[in-house]
């Protein structure tokens, strides 16, 4: 309930685990999913607060406006992909019969989804500039992929002033074309975290 008003009120937020929730609480935009023929797809903004933050429990030597410099110009997105809640498999072995199509599928989710994955505006679409799988050593069921893309328009203006449509167009677990609308609004009211 905290969480809610502190979001309402658009405050800034000096604990974590409170802006964690309020970054994970659908009601507040940030989060969006859905499930096709029993695969969960979940796409998590995480905005620049998040990532210094991040960066800054790794080295606290580093300073905090010098780390937000080096995302300002980037927009991140985290798409988990995994069985939905009333499933039980491993994703990267959905439809694999050797060692070899699991080697592919591995190989295929480490280095080309951002070959699947588009970010538009203002019909404009742009490609990300990196996708990287996150290791999980067979500990999860999903696997998580964050993706990077240039937070600037043929212009060099930020794209970050309209709705913005993550697009994920599956090759490989064969759901189809997924969209995931992410309102202005939604990443406006963000309170900032107070480090």
């Amino acid at each position: 309930m905290t969480t809610l008003f502190i979001g309402a009120c658009n405050l800034p937020i000096d604990d974590f685990s409170q802006y964690m929730k309020y970054l994970a609480n659908k009601e507040n935009g940030l989060v969006k999913e859905k499930s096709v023929n029993g695969v969960q797809i979940k796409v998590k903004y995480l905005p620049l607060d998040y990532l210094a933050y991040k960066e800054y429990e790794n080295d606290k030597d580093l300073k905090i406006e010098e780390i937000k410099k080096t995302y300002e110009n980037s927009l991140k997105f985290m798409m988990s992909i995994g069985p939905a809640k009333d499933k039980r498999f491993d994703i990267t072995k959905v439809g694999v019969s050797s060692y070899e199509e699991f080697a592919l599928r591995i190989e295929e989710m480490n280095f080309w989804m951002k070959e699947y994955v588009t970010l538009s505006f203002e019909g404009k679409e742009i490609t990300a500039d990196l996708a990287q799988m996150e290791s999980t050593y067979g500990l999860e069921k999903d696997r998580k992929i964050i993706f990077v893309f240039q937070n600037k328009d043929e212009q060099g203006n930020s794209i970050l002033t309209q709705d913005i449509t993550f697009t994920y167009k599956d090759e490989i677990f064969y759901t189809g074309i997924n969209k995931f609308k992410f309102s202005i609004d939604d990443i406006n009211d963000l309170p900032e975290f107070k480090f």
